[in-house]
């Protein structure tokens, strides 16, 4: 079970699920509807803490997740189901690399002092806040390239 704090919640699960939302409309080159975009994005965050909640072990959060964000793109977000399930295993594997990375580069810093910084919701939040940033510069970047390549064919 990978219990979810308030903290956790406003800091984290929020902005991250607000981040694959936004990623999907940008990788399907849909407009933003933004009575669709708000309803997917309170839906993943709620479905995010309840899959966190069940008793499972540490990982199936991760698959049972990509399956929920593939089938609110589907029904909210009317996009198809090989292009949502297609963004929703690249778009966590985009935030997985840019946690990792988060999580290097904040073990080097810490002078492996992470446990201690994992202990704390607030601290840990805001450690980990550059992995989302990462994540956004990732998703408009391969967008950017996407787009080019579209208007070149």
């Amino acid at each position: 079970m990978l219990k979810l704090t308030g903290i956790d919640i406003l800091l984290r699960t929020i902005p991250e699920a607000f981040l694959f939302v936004l990623s999907a409309y940008l990788f399907s080159f849909k407009k933003i509807n933004k009575k669709d975009f708000s309803i997917s994005v309170l839906l993943l965050s709620i479905c995010t803490y309840l899959v966190r909640e069940l008793p499972i072990h540490y990982g199936v959060h991760i698959i049972i997740n990509i399956a929920v964000f593939g089938l609110i793109m589907v029904f909210i977000d009317k996009i198809d189901l090989a292009k949502a399930m297609t963004y929703s295993f690249g778009v966590m594997m985009i935030l997985s690399i840019c946690e990792w990375l988060n999580l290097f580069v904040l073990d080097i810093l810490a002078k492996n002092s992470v446990q201690y910084i994992l202990k704390d919701p607030i601290i840990k939040n805001l450690c980990f806040l550059p992995s989302l940033v990462l994540f956004l510069i990732i998703v408009l970047l391969i967008r950017f390239l996407i787009k080019e390549r579209v208007d070149c064919v």
